[in-house]
């Protein structure tokens, strides 16, 4: 059963056994949940699967019955390395999720500083207006250390350019709230 086997492999993180089982299989496979196994690599914690999957050109934009890219999974986990791995392989940090939610908004909401400051380094959104949570800045997560880590970065956003949703002016935040 090809979901058990490549799918399996990844998520043991048994590189010898994905190689084996990969051979007849699609690297962009998708289980019954849509994900691939960059999906399930990335969730596990495996740098060396999706760093070998990534090789053998594996697509990092796929998306999940959810919405989710690889690299939401490497942003919720809060997993540096993954993440630049994943923006090296040209992953959009402002994929949306079907909660209209990008993995700069999964990073921040579980207080992921060094993610979030990676995502930010390459124009990554929180999500759009229609965002079904607020931004994770507003819900006062990850105590003041955290706020203070990635309120500094933001601040350097402001001055016209696009802001975080792509308009003018500064920050967003939907609901006519502004930074």
């Amino acid at each position: 059963d090809v979901e058990i086997g490549i799918f399996g492999a990844a998520a043991k993180g048994c590189l010898s056994e994905l190689e084996k089982t990969l051979k007849d299989n699609d690297i962009n496979a998708l289980n019954s949940s849509r994900e691939t196994l960059l999906h399930v690599a990335a969730t596990n914690g495996h740098l060396a699967i999706m760093e070998y999957l990534i090789s053998k050109g594996a697509k990092p934009d796929v998306k999940d019955k959810k919405g989710r890219t690889p690299l939401h999974r490497a942003a919720e986990k809060g997993d540096k390395t993954m993440v630049e791995m994943l923006l090296n392989a040209n992953a959009d940090p402002n994929a949306q999720d079907k909660e209209k939610r990008t993995p700069l908004h999964a990073a921040a909401e579980r207080g992921h500083l060094s993610v979030v400051r990676v995502l930010l380094a390459t124009k990554g959104r929180l999500g759009s207006r229609g965002a079904a949570r607020p931004p994770p800045f507003l819900a006062g997560l990850g105590g003041r250390g955290v706020q203070e880590g990635i309120w500094g970065p933001l601040r350097g956003v402001r001055g016209g350019g696009t802001g975080l949703w792509g308009v003018g002016g500064g920050l967003r935040f939907g609901g006519g709230v502004r930074a």
